[in-house]
């Protein structure tokens, strides 16, 4: 009979010293660390025009629209992750 071991757990700095040399992006749930899987053509087609209509609608403004190369810190739940896109204010 097969049985699976539990998931090794990081802490956030090895972690963090994984995804400086990572040749993929990894994100964090509290000391799991999850492979990004590569989103499909229609699904980047999808992102790329919701940064096009957000980035048009907030020009002007002090917020401003990233792609998923940033990584997004949640501490209350111990997560980082490559949203498709965030809105930052300033």
């Amino acid at each position: 009979m097969l049985t699976q071991s539990p998931p090794k757990t990081l802490s956030l700095e090895e972690y963090r010293n994984l995804e400086t040399i990572a040749e993929v992006k990894h994100e964090y749930h509290d000391g799991e660390i999850i492979e990004m899987t590569g989103g499909s053509i229609n699904h980047n087609r999808l992102v790329r025009n919701l940064i096009r209509l957000l980035d048009n609608a907030l020009r002007k403004t002090i917020y401003e629209v990233f792609p998923s190369d940033l990584r997004l810190w949640i501490p209350q739940y111990n997560r980082g992750l490559y949203p498709d896109l965030m809105i930052i204010a300033g």
